[in-house]
């Protein structure tokens, strides 16, 4: 089965379960940030911490998302 996501919008999400998606997106050109807009690789990575995410295949659909939110 083959599936596709434009963007991914997630409240808390457990920083242990974030590295193997933030890996895919950053390895396909894409943009992650909290909802503030601030990137995640800014940050220093906490596992037992929990992250608003907003990931998009672009940066101006993550703008938009964010703008949404």
């Amino acid at each position: 089965m083959v599936g596709l996501f434009d963007a991914f919008v997630n409240a808390g999400n457990k920083g242990h379960e974030l590295g193997a998606g933030y890996l895919l997106i950053k390895e396909a050109r894409g943009v992650i940030s909290d909802f503030r807009g601030t990137p995640l690789d800014d940050g220093l990575y906490e596992p037992h911490k929990k992250y608003d995410v907003v990931a998009a295949g672009n940066e101006k659909l993550r703008r938009e998302l964010i703008r949404l939110l």
